[in-house]
């Protein structure tokens, strides 16, 4: 990372970067928190705690350039959570493989570099999950007390609250979480009095994490209204890009469509006349009442979005790749050449990464085959040893947080780079395959029970 930014530090931020800067600064000349009522007028109010947070480096270091600095600290810190998850759920050699993967992808290594928010959104979130499965976990012999965990998941729901103003996806990692820290409350004894206890401990949970998280966000919220007279605590991008489905032309990418013009579907007259909440709503009938009228085309465009954000690990960079983004490239001339090139250098770059995705695929299928024809539901309800079933939930818990965070992303135009906060499970998850090709385990099926051998 430090070659990287020694040859790319001063190349030009992306869009957003540029967005994000120029609100903080605008704020800062003004003395207030982004945003303020000097913000009441913009397109759209986005990450909110990060704009703020570039404020407070420049108020405590003077130079916003330590953010390269400190992304690089923050993507250490997400490889060792990385490590500690891996560890927890698959073991040491699968965490230690994951980590020179997970090193080795493009997504990892440029992200430091431009000052958007994949890599402190996925710090946080990945934070506040890493809490939970340090409390989630049994270890024989060594019991938690009961107010140690409570306060760290307390801490695991502030953190949550905290990654949701930088980008308002958290919820893929918070309901994983949730569902783990509820499933190891009912390991051990299968008595009725345990059940019962059991039972009042994973509500317990449930509670520490929820309540401090909804608490954070109702406060941010309520301060907002107060300075902006709009009740927010997170961005407020989402109907302003959902409505870009209708653009007939490319309703999957992010950047400037023709249904925000004059003529097209989203075209506000005296748009500059509205504050962002009044075209915020206007944006939400728009797109509810197109989606009634186009359910098929939202589908597709659904669809097509899933395959961009998984087809490649490309993370763009001026001087690196292309200076042309793709709906720009395909307007100039000799396009056909220069998107040949693009698609080239996009596959050169995501070697590793298709490498990583070709093991998760079929890791997951032959785990797929495993759970149709052994019925695991042992492994769920605490039969097996303690290792087979933290294999095995681990594996599930996983791959629904690359669910519910491609779900959710989904909903809106994406770009490539968008699937950097659930790439470190994708890799996980792959580096778990290459371990068990490696060191040829086989499974053994017994009574219903998924064992791995060596």
């Amino acid at each position: 990372m430090l070659v990287v930014w020694a040859i790319f530090h001063d190349e030009p931020q992306c869009i957003d970067a540029q967005r994000f800067i120029r609100n903080a600064f605008n704020n800062w000349n003004n003395r207030t928190l982004y945003p303020s009522r000097i913000d009441l007028y913009q397109d759209y109010i986005t990450a909110v705690g990060y704009t703020n947070y570039i404020q407070l480096v420049h108020l405590c270091l003077g130079k916003i350039g330590w953010i390269q600095f400190i992304n690089m600290a923050m993507n250490v810190a997400i490889a060792c959570e990385m490590y500690y998850v891996a560890k927890s759920f698959f073991g040491s050699m699968t965490a230690s493989v994951a980590m020179i993967l997970f090193c080795l992808t493009t997504t990892n290594i440029f992200p430091p570099i431009q000052l958007v928010t994949e890599i402190p959104y996925l710090f946080l979130a990945l934070s506040g999950f890493t809490v939970c499965v340090y409390v989630a976990k049994r270890r024989p012999g060594r019991k938690m007390h009961p107010v140690k965990s409570f306060a760290l998941l307390a801490l695991s729901g502030v953190i949550f609250a905290v990654a949701h103003t930088v980008r308002a996806v958290e919820l893929a990692f918070v309901v994983p979480a949730l569902a783990l820290l509820v499933w190891s409350a009912f390991l051990g004894d299968d008595t009725t009095a345990a059940r019962k206890l059991s039972v009042k401990k994973a509500t317990a949970r449930v509670a520490s994490v929820l309540l401090p998280y909804v608490i954070v966000l109702m406060g941010i919220g309520f301060f907002y209204k107060t300075q902006t007279g709009v009740y927010l605590n997170g961005p407020m991008t989402g109907w302003h890009n959902f409505v870009k489905v209708a653009d007939s032309v490319d309703p999957v990418s992010t950047g400037d469509s023709p249904v925000y013009e004059p003529g097209g579907y989203a075209y506000i007259p005296s748009w500059d006349k509205y504050t962002f909440a009044e075209r915020d709503s206007m944006y939400k009938e728009m797109s509810l009442r197109w989606l009634r009228n186009h359910p098929s085309q939202f589908l597709w465009a659904y669809v097509r979005r899933c395959v961009k954000l998984w087809g490649a690990d490309f993370y763009y960079l001026p001087g690196l790749t292309s200076n042309v983004y793709f709906q720009y490239a395909i307007h100039q001339p000799g396009a056909e050449k220069t998107l040949l090139k693009m698609r080239l250098k996009e596959i050169c770059y995501s070697a590793v990464w298709y490498f990583i995705f070709l093991l998760f695929i079929f890791g997951t299928v032959k785990m797929a085959k495993s759970i149709l024809k052994n019925k695991p539901n042992a492994l769920v309800r605490g039969s097996g040893s303690l290792f087979q079933q933290w294999n095995f939930v681990g594996g599930t818990i996983l791959l629904f947080v690359m669910f519910l965070g491609t779900v959710g992303t989904c909903l809106f135009p994406i770009e490539i780079r968008f699937h950097y906060p659930y790439n470190w499970a994708l890799t996980i998850l792959g580096a778990q395959t290459l371990v068990g090709i490696l060191t040829r385990k086989r499974i053994i099926r017994d009574n219903g029970r998924i064992e791995i051998r060596c």
